[in-house]
């Protein structure tokens, strides 16, 4: 998807700043939750998602504004995606005070998965799996936006290098797999950057407590 299209999706122009593009998103994600408007707002959520990406690459690079080039943003390559650095870029996240660090990936619940850089697919329902991660996500910052109808929260994380940044979760329920998929985004507080989820998506897999609904017992 090119800048322009992912303007179009977001109802965004090129002049908007990007706390106009983050605010049109997550409006968007909440009116097009299945929940609200059926199975329809599977494929709109999955091209709100895609035009978020675009435009969030598109910051990181010093292009949000760019007209003249929007219909010239290449496709990534299989695998690679907008948020694919090199292991040395990934972002770190200082477990929170008090809080033990991050166990091995050995920990990570059976029906855990990594869907590319920037998106996690838990096999337990919407309910159960938006518990899991706010719970997992609350060990390594603090929640500070949550919004259960919509299925979207956000937490402030304390990053190695002294800086904080915005994580943004937003759950999407796929019934042909009875799986549910969340897109995760992670953005500078203190500066205009987007910046890559990957080392905190490993970090925070092992911190996922097992599905209830599986087994009630726990």
């Amino acid at each position: 998807m090119d800048l322009a299209a992912a303007r179009v999706v977001l109802g965004v122009d090129a002049s908007d700043e990007w706390s106009v593009v983050r605010d049109a998103y997550r409006r968007l994600v909440r009116e097009s939750h299945p929940d609200l408007v059926g199975d329809t707002g599977v494929e709109r959520t999955v091209q709100i998602n895609a035009a978020y990406r675009t435009l969030s690459t598109a910051r990181r690079d010093g292009r949000l504004h760019d007209v003249e080039a929007a219909s010239a943003v290449p496709t990534p390559p299989a695998g690679s995606g907008p948020n694919a650095r090199t292991p040395a870029d990934k972002v770190d996240v200082r477990p929170r005070r008090g809080e033990p660090a991050a166990p091995t990936a050995v920990g990570v619940p059976d029906d855990v998965r990594l869907l590319g850089a920037d998106t996690i697919a838990l096999g337990s329902p919407p309910a159960e799996t938006f518990r899991r991660l706010v719970e997992a996500v609350h060990s390594l910052g603090e929640i500070s936006y949550i919004d259960r109808g919509s299925a979207i929260f956000e937490a402030v994380l304390a990053l190695d290098d002294g800086h904080h940044a915005s994580f943004v979760v937003s759950l999407q329920w796929r019934a042909h797999d009875a799986t549910c998929e969340a897109f995760c985004t992670l953005e500078a507080l203190d500066r205009a950057e987007h910046l890559d989820v990957s080392g905190v998506l490993e970090q925070l897999l092992p911190l996922i407590p097992p599905d209830r609904e599986a087994d009630p017992a726990r």
